[in-house]
């Protein structure tokens, strides 16, 4: 026979368990959002070669292309990395998030929020004049297959300064 008290703890466990899991799934997410940003600043080709989903698609404003996928992406860090091997990373710049949400319903995650990205000194000293900073807004989707959270959309906007 089972004690009374272990029955009256079954629901609560159980609501735990749920509450927990849903906890470490956001934290997860959050955790994968702030590494992309880090692979970003780093030039990090295995981080996105691993982590982004075989469909993923980036839209954002810059002139040079509105829509890129991974291949495009992969390409462009080859390329950065190549260029950008050996340079400290307090000199690469910086990239901080802040005002993250994340959204997550089943298989799907959305991140979003601000990004602050500051350019590094070498950046700064080849372009007269240019902002130290620049602000994005993002937001990013993760979908879930097999107990892994891939990447499978970016979105960025450059917030105008006023």
């Amino acid at each position: 026979m089972i004690p009374l008290r272990c029955v009256w703890l079954t629901p609560f466990v159980l609501v735990f368990s749920i509450l927990f899991a849903d906890g470490s799934v956001e934290q997860r997410i959050r955790t994968m959002d702030a590494a992309w940003e880090k692979a970003f600043l780093t030039n990090d080709l295995a981080f996105f070669e691993d982590n982004l989903h075989p469909d993923f698609v980036w839209v954002h404003n810059h002139v040079s292309s509105v829509e890129e996928g991974k291949d495009a992406l992969l390409a462009m860090v080859g390329r950065k990395q190549k260029s950008e091997t050996g340079i400290p990373i307090e000199e690469l710049g910086s990239r901080t998030q802040h005002d993250v949400k994340v959204v997550i319903s089943e298989n799907t995650a959305v991140t979003y929020g601000f990004l602050e990205k500051g350019y590094s000194k070498r950046y700064l000293a080849s372009r007269e004049g240019a902002s130290e900073s620049v602000t994005y807004h993002f937001m990013r989707t993760y979908a879930n297959s097999d107990d892994q959270w891939l990447l499978l959309s970016n979105h960025t906007m450059e917030v105008p300064q006023e």
